[in-house]
């Protein structure tokens, strides 16, 4: 990006166009995010919108200008297959990011909301963490849970 025009510079590059699988025809992604992760470029993305079909997709590429290829389980977070009248529920989750600790592992952070009724939020988008896991080279996000958690096993002193 030239600094005294702030217009883009250098050659135009699409890396993804429009979703996992266009044929579905899905809401646009959009807040991505890349990481270069030993051999891969992974690019992660929210789809779906930001209601009950929001969820995490990624996909990854030997290059940084790709291509990219989604991973064949995607999303790897998501709460619409689930009952949104189940107690307390936590709903919408995505537009997530992904951090490593000093110690190995790593979380993920997004948004998700947790209704009180319906689709009625006191507070909306809400900021979450939960564990992320490493499955054939691809991240998952709370890959031991088919529901997100309020709180987590941990190692650290609270």
């Amino acid at each position: 990006m030239d600094n005294k025009s702030l217009q883009p510079i250098g050659e135009q590059t699409i890396l993804v166009n429009g979703g996992v699988d266009i044929s579905q025809k899905p809401v646009w992604i959009e807040a991505p995010h890349i990481y270069k992760i030993n051999d891969y470029y992974y690019l992660m993305c929210a789809e779906g919108g930001t209601a009950y079909n929001h969820s995490e997709v990624i996909f990854r590429s030997k290059e940084v200008r790709g291509p990219y290829e989604p991973w064949s389980k995607n999303p790897i977070l998501t709460q619409r297959q689930l009952d949104p009248s189940r107690p307390h529920p936590v709903t919408t989750a995505g537009h997530a990011d992904m951090v490593q600790l000093d110690n190995g592992a790593w979380w993920a952070v997004f948004l998700a909301c947790r209704p009180y009724e319906g689709n009625y939020f006191n507070i909306g988008r809400e900021t979450f963490l939960a564990p992320v896991k490493w499955q054939d080279g691809w991240p998952v996000i709370n890959p031991d849970f088919d529901e997100v958690q309020y709180a987590y096993p941990t190692q650290w002193a609270m």
